[in-house]
């Protein structure tokens, strides 16, 4: 409770309350009430919702007189999923596509001053939430201050509160639920899942006919929906011991990659002044050219109908059929192979957009629209690549499947010369003037 009257005193921002319907953002919505903190609800509607987390969420809203906001993503995920796959623990396009934009869009048309957001995280959840400080920004929403109050609770600890406090919590508990919140998230138990297709026959269902579809594309066999092995993305070794319990043979993670995104990668070639990528189809040059400010900044592009050249002060790239080509004889092959990366996010997103809205959101300058493919405004762009680095799908989908093999590294997503969120965070935060 320090932590937060601190908080609230040395922002003085609006306080926003996120309740999800769980436990752990129930505990801290009491807490955050017990203190005399006034704020506002925010709920994430993220069409993959159980009835009875909505009837909770409205319950807890009524039985405290506060006002409800609403971040609905509609249709998004079953939208997306036909794009990106299913999501994975190691793949969560899902979380940034009908949770984060949905929450940045309105939080931003409501607060764009910022706000202070009290969260029902917990360091015990994951790894990731184990390294996140109790103050923090997340790069989707860097306008809102995030604040935990039980980052270092257990569940039990969660529990105790909740029944001294005699707090109406979400029935779904009672059932044998974990977690409460997107019914298919992966990182669900099997056991959850059970429940789900016993209790939500029509929703199950529906998830499982997106599944099936995928298993087919991939290559998958049949175990890879029933027992699950979707929730992971690239090599794991929860995944690994499942495979061999099962005694069933998956593709490796290259040919899976290479299914889901269309797109192969025929070679790549680094040298000290020149990096080529050569692909396995043709690229539309037309994506690329729509964007090529975003690409190099400051830069002049000599168009030439199926080939591009995108003329900088330091570095040029050329882009025609399935080769993309940068060279420069001051800059290093890390970032010339940067600049190669750049290129084909901003040709992926552009043939395969999902119309999201965050690039548009973001973008300093406006520049940037979807008309319906995103086309950047060359004279007001100021080469920020904050367009690139909030898409999900140059961010996940073209970071996981894509560069992944180019560089024939699963996890060549976390390699050193790739943008640091860091960096994206401190510079929104500058731009738009979000709490401090």
């Amino acid at each position: 409770l320090k932590l937060l009257y601190v908080m609230a005193n040395k922002v003085r921002k609006p306080v926003l309350i996120s309740y999800s319907g769980g436990k752990d953002s129930l505990v801290s919505l009491h807490l955050t009430l017990r203190l005399g903190i006034e704020g506002d609800i925010l709920f994430n509607d993220t069409g993959i919702e159980l009835p009875e987390t909505i009837k909770a969420v409205y319950e807890v809203v009524d039985k405290y007189g506060l006002k409800l906001h609403v971040a609905s993503a509609g249709e998004a995920f079953w939208k997306g999923v036909e794009v990106f796959g299913p999501p994975a623990r190691d793949y969560r396009w899902c979380c940034k596509v009908v949770k984060l934009v949905p929450l940045a869009r309105l939080t931003r048309s409501l607060w764009p001053n910022g706000a202070l957001n009290i969260v029902g995280q917990r360091a015990y959840e994951s790894l990731d939430r184990a390294k996140t400080p109790q103050v923090w920004r997340n790069k989707w929403v860097p306008h809102l201050l995030s604040v935990t109050l039980i980052q270092y609770w257990n569940q039990l600890a969660i529990w105790m509160y909740i029944f001294k406090n005699k707090l109406s919590y979400n029935k779904l508990y009672d059932e044998g639920f974990d977690r409460i919140g997107c019914y298919l998230c992966p990182a669900s138990y099997l056991a959850e899942f059970s429940l789900i297709e016993k209790n939500h026959p029509n929703e199950w269902s529906r998830w499982c006919e997106v599944l099936n579809r995928w298993k087919e594309r991939l290559g998958y066999p049949d175990e890879w929906v029933e027992y699950g092995l979707w929730r992971w993305l690239g090599p794991s070794n929860a995944k690994d011991r499942y495979v061999k319990k099962l005694r069933v043979k998956i593709p490796e993670w290259y040919t899976d990659y290479e299914a889901r995104s269309r797109l192969p990668i025929v070679k790549v070639d680094v040298k000290p002044n020149e990096v080529t990528i050569e692909l396995g189809r043709e690229l539309r040059v037309k994506g690329v050219k729509a964007q090529y400010t975003a690409i190099i900044k400051d830069s002049k592009i000599l168009d030439q109908g199926d080939e591009l050249v995108i003329q900088g002060s330091d570095v040029v790239i050329y882009v025609a059929g399935r080769v993309i080509r940068a060279s420069s004889q001051s800059i290093s092959k890390g970032k010339l192979l940067e600049y190669v990366f750049d290129v084909l996010k901003a040709a992926y997103r552009w043939e395969n957009c999902v119309r999201c809205g965050s690039c548009v959101m973001w973008c300093p300058t406006k520049s940037i629209r979807l008309s319906p493919k995103p086309t950047i405004n060359p004279e007001s762009c100021t080469g920020c690549k904050v367009c690139i680095d909030v898409c999900p799908l140059a961010d996940l989908m073209v970071e996981k499947t894509i560069i992944t093999r180019a560089l024939n590294n699963p996890f060549g997503w976390k390699r050193s010369t790739k943008r640091k969120r860091e960096d994206l965070v401190k510079y929104l935060k500058s731009v738009y003037g979000a709490a401090t």
